[in-house]
């Protein structure tokens, strides 16, 4: 009796695992979470930036082999210091400036006006899945941002470049 009652509840949870594996799985998924950017329009005031550098992009490439002993030289000790390379933390601190300490305001008809503290600029917007592309109407320069998160009252996005990510998080004025 105890054996048949062993085997009854070792099929059931058998059976609960192979039918809960693949519900979990599809629930828990990698597939991004849509955006609903009807609740992007209205003013945003800027909160913070975190920056995370991806540090192998910073290190520089050693030079080509040279045939000369001078050449390796230089080259070997270029490595073994890992100098950072200059130019690519400029792009990132670059992408701070452009959203530190503003103000965003998106408008139904996809522009939005971007206000430094004297300086105003507009841009126009476009959405194509979770990411939004600015583009500047006076340079013609264009920003690409993933937004990953968009709640009634906060508003989270990111900048993506070769030497690392720039997260920026904006509340809603009310």
């Amino acid at each position: 009796m105890k054996k048949n009652q062993l085997t009854a509840y070792l099929l059931l949870f058998i059976s609960v695992l192979i039918i809960g594996i693949p519900a979990v799985a599809q629930k828990t998924g990698s597939a991004a979470v849509q955006i609903n950017f009807k609740d992007l329009t209205g003013k945003w005031q800027y909160l913070k930036t975190t920056t995370v550098l991806n540090a192998s992009a910073y290190i520089k490439q050693p030079a080509s082999s040279g045939d000369t002993t001078r050449k390796q030289a230089t080259t070997t000790s270029s490595v073994n210091r890992q100098q950072l390379d200059k130019s690519k933390l400029r792009e990132i601190s670059k992408g701070t400036s452009v959203f530190k300490n503003s103000s965003l305001e998106f408008f139904p008809d996809q522009t939005v006006v971007k206000t430094n503290a004297n300086k105003s600029d507009k841009y126009t917007w476009k959405k194509k899945k979770n990411t939004l592309t600015l583009k500047n109407l006076s340079s013609k320069e264009k920003i690409k941002v993933e937004v990953l998160n968009l709640k009634s009252d906060t508003l989270k996005f990111a900048e993506n470049f070769e030497s690392g990510s720039l997260y920026i998080f904006y509340l809603r004025v009310k």
